[in-house]
């Protein structure tokens, strides 16, 4: 929207047009501008409010992941076979 105001402004240094329609195209392009900038602001907000409480620790009920990490294992104090930490 701003080139076409450029345009008008142009027409108006050259054949003398009136400088309203350049105005007009201004506040136009302001307009279309602040409310795309409005809409995108609360969609971001939405978003943000859609996840702002995090969900709850839930217990690991993965048999495999529970015995295989090392910090379970260091936790539980149990050696494991392929442990090179010395004693």
């Amino acid at each position: 929207m701003g080139i076409p105001a450029a345009v008008l402004y142009v027409l108006h240094r050259v054949l003398g047009w009136p400088l309203w329609p350049v105005w007009a195209a201004l506040g136009i392009w302001m307009a279309v501008l602040l409310v795309r900038l409005l809409f995108v602001r609360i969609m971001f907000r939405a978003a943000a409010e859609d996840g702002a409480s995090p969900a709850p620790n839930t217990e690991n009920r993965n048999p495999y992941s529970a015995k295989g990490s090392s910090s379970a294992a260091v936790e539980s104090g149990e050696k494991r076979k392929n442990d090179i930490l010395p004693e």
